[in-house]
């Protein structure tokens, strides 16, 4: 839930502070709304704030479901909504109300429409934020970064599955950052998904994850040490050790690890 929004000190007349400084663009004439985001001030209209969100709604009339219902807040110069927020992304919200295109969206970025649902989903602008939306996915974005995007503003699933059936099945390993950008509670189902979808799954269970087969138990140690990037150096020990760490085999007979006696191994 966003915060209360917040309004300037009231004083004797009810013009500007000399300290403040009208938006070149966006303090218009005929609005009745102003918000301070210092030292700019916006005269905006208050009716796109009313119609489009849920939120500005109850702030700026109540919960009245009077159309005529007079402004609570934000009415005067002097009464100015404070806003902490940076300016320049502000404007890409207003624009969406004021494009003067008609429908022509094109001189908007990627970037500028991630701010802009951003903005939507933080004061609840639903049909500002099916916009963005459709805008986003025409836009070329890595399926990490596109996940995070969407779970942070709350889309539905209909949006995210896709791009957890396109990880989970692609040949690239998840590397570090990928995984910290995913989070522990997308990260652990996908790599389960990665996990089944490269072993036979039992019948009978399909919460297991079964080792391959044709693996033999010096295969996994090599392949589980170059994951965690660990060199048999740093184990103080030989290549072919046993899953178990248990000595590998020759010609059927177990053969003890080689170590450096004068190096004693590390503790992790």
């Amino acid at each position: 839930m966003p915060p209360k929004l917040n309004e300037t000190g009231k004083n004797e007349n009810d013009g500007r502070s000399p300290s403040l400084a009208p938006h070149t663009e966006y303090y218009i004439k005929g609005g009745d709304l102003y918000i301070l985001l210092t030292p700019i001030l916006y005269r905006v209209h208050s009716h796109f704030f009313i119609r489009e969100s849920k939120f500005w709604r109850d702030e700026l009339t109540g919960p009245s479901s009077l159309k005529e219902e007079p402004l609570r807040k934000g009415s005067t110069s002097s009464s100015a909504i404070i806003l902490q927020e940076d300016p320049q992304k502000f404007d890409r919200l207003l624009w969406i109300f004021y494009n003067t295109q008609f429908g022509d969206y094109s001189k908007a970025n990627l970037k500028d429409w991630i701010t802009i649902i951003e903005y939507a989903t933080k004061w609840d602008f639903p049909h500002v934020k099916e916009l963005a939306i459709r805008h986003i996915q025409t836009h070329e974005m890595d399926p990490i970064s596109r996940i995070r995007l969407y779970q942070d503003n709350k889309l539905p699933e209909k949006y995210l599955f896709p791009l957890y059936v396109q990880v989970a099945s692609r040949e690239e390993v998840l590397g570090l950052e990928e995984s910290r950008k995913l989070g522990l509670e997308t990260l652990v189902p996908i790599h389960q998904a990665r996990e089944r979808l490269r072993s036979p799954v039992p019948a009978n269970n399909r919460m297991l994850s079964p080792i391959r087969t044709d693996l033999k138990p010096t295969d996994v140690v090599e392949i589980v040490s170059a994951t965690f990037n660990i060199s048999f150096a740093d184990i103080n020990a030989t290549p072919g050790a046993n899953v178990d760490g248990s000595p590998p085999s020759v010609n059927g007979k177990e053969e003890p690890l080689k170590t450096d006696p004068k190096k004693p191994p590390n503790r992790r």
